[in-house]
């Protein structure tokens, strides 16, 4: 990190512009214009960050105007102590004498040349206790034999820390550089897409440096939990015992060898419960017994996404009101959302298809069913229905009856029909009968009373006898003077 930042420095420093006079500060340099021309600036790093037993730069830039003659220039480098309180205490290096304090024996050394204004230097082997505030200092002797000096104002000294180990993630690894220079990288990765009923990798690559003696390298593998919080907690898979929680019971299984560092697993027979946020996580022992592990850090997590192939649940076909239309329903599940479409036996695309979408939920399917209206003088039998997404494609057929006209009226019209010829022939049949019967007595019934005579009447009446039986008796009477009650006349043809 300060590798790249100190070539930006000395950019920033060789392009200042002076003014006549005043305090020219910025974020990094102190400057100032002094009378006569003469213009001092000097710039520092705010802030470094450095990994105990490695090597750190601490940058630090001169620049005079022309006008100054400035002989003997050197650096001064302190440490905790404001220099303006005691200039010579607390230096842990000078380069006019090339001496170090105690405690950085052997271990600062300059990167550029104090001489032209560069006091930029390296601090090798880090060590804890160097951690603190570094003031940046340059002395000289002006052309009249006095000696001078510029420090960087208060607040614009470094400030420097140590860590026991550094970051250096990348987009899917975390990766920490620790004392001793041991080197721990695991790396997932972030986004893994699984289909629902078929296997899915989770990839989790653990390595280390030569100098780690690790035993009993082991992985864990967790669910929807940060490990930090409670280690323990949501262990889906413990390569160490072998163990599975109970919903993953026979589903997880190792594809690489974890204790060489290769946590990769395969999770079979996808569910959509499965969906979530998985954290790889090494254990081990070290040399010295004690216990040990190495999470991938938060946001470098694996998420699984459970998706679903389109799959056609029911397909159907209403009949409206009307001799032109029909409704065709075809209900899906698929994720993520599918598009359906509807073919004609031509194989020509339908556009009166409309989508109507159920409720969706995060670790469930997606329903869908499209609803197309047709209305057509003729209509054909088999239409298609397609869902597609981005893993597959479903199809299925429904069938309908042509219908050209509608048939209830036709229906009531042969039906009166078939009763008016049911009469009609009842009543040619009576009539016939009737006709015969009257035929077989050589008389007409239609004859004129008047043209045959007189005509009789016949009364029968009912004469009681002793025994309390009934007695029919005939009379016969002429068409003039009766009157008997209770009398049944019959009209006889002479």
């Amino acid at each position: 990190m300060t590798s790249l930042i100190y070539p930006a420095l000395m950019i920033m420093i060789s392009g200042s512009v002076f003014t006549e006079s005043g305090n020219l500060d910025t974020d990094t340099c102190t400057i100032e214009s002094k009378g006569g021309g003469i213009k001092i600036e000097l710039c520092v790093q705010l802030e470094v960050i450095g990994v105990r037993g490695e090597d750190v730069i601490l940058p630090c830039q001169f620049n005079h105007s022309k006008r100054n003659n400035l002989q003997d220039l050197h650096l001064l480098l302190f440490k905790e102590r404001r220099i303006s309180e005691n200039p010579k205490q607390n230096v842990v290096y000078n380069s006019s004498s090339n001496e170090t304090r105690e405690d950085f024996k052997g271990r600062i050394e300059p990167v550029g040349n104090p001489r032209s204004g560069d006091g930029t230097v390296r601090i090798s082997h880090l060590r804890l206790e160097d951690q603190g505030r570094y003031q940046c200092r340059f002395e000289w002797t002006k052309s009249n034999g006095k000696k001078d000096g510029f420090t960087v104002r208060k607040g614009k000294e470094t400030n420097l820390q140590v860590n026991e180990s550094q970051i250096l993630d990348t987009n899917t690894c975390t990766i920490e550089s620790k004392y001793g220079g041991i080197v721990i990288k695991l790396c997932a990765q972030r986004e893994v897409i699984g289909v629902r009923g078929e296997d899915v990798i989770l990839p989790c690559q653990f390595n280390h440096s030569n100098l780690n003696i690790l035993q009993d390298l082991h992985l864990l593998l967790v669910k929807n939990n940060w490990i930090r919080e409670n280690p323990k907690q949501n262990v889906v898979y413990n390569s160490s015992s072998n163990e599975t929680s109970e919903d993953f019971k026979g589903r997880i299984e190792p594809e690489g060898n974890p204790s060489s560092g290769d946590g990769t697993v395969r999770i079979r027979h996808l569910r959509m419960a499965d969906q979530g946020r998985y954290l790889c996580r090494f254990e081990w022992t070290k040399s010295n017994g004690v216990e040990d592990g190495f999470t991938v850090r938060k946001g470098k997590e694996t998420n699984l996404q459970v998706d679903v192939r389109p799959n056609i649940l029911n397909i159907s076909s209403e009949f409206v009101n009307s001799n032109k239309t029909w409704k065709l329903f075809c209900e899906a599940e698929a994720k993520p959302e599918p598009n359906i479409t509807w073919w004609n036996p031509q194989g020509l695309l339908l556009n009166a298809s409309q989508m109507l979408v159920d409720e969706i939920y995060i670790n469930k399917t997606e329903n869908i069913k499209s609803r197309l209206i047709i209305t057509n003088e003729l209509l054909e039998e088999k239409y298609e229905c397609l869902v597609q997404n981005k893993h597959g494609a479903d199809h299925d057929y429904v069938y309908i009856e042509q219908k050209t006209q509608d048939v209830s009226w036709i229906l009531g019209i042969w039906t009166t029909l078939l009763c008016l010829v049911l009469l009609i022939l009842l009543l040619s049949v009576g009539f016939f009968i009737y006709k015969k019967k009257y035929k077989n007595k050589g008389t007409s019934p239609l004859q004129d009373a008047k043209e045959e005579g007189e005509v009789t009447y016949v009364t029968l009446s009912e004469i009681k006898v002793d025994s309390g039986a009934t007695k029919s008796e005939n009379h016969v009477h002429s068409s003039h003077g009766f009157g008997e009650e209770n009398c049944v006349y019959a009209v006889v043809q002479k």
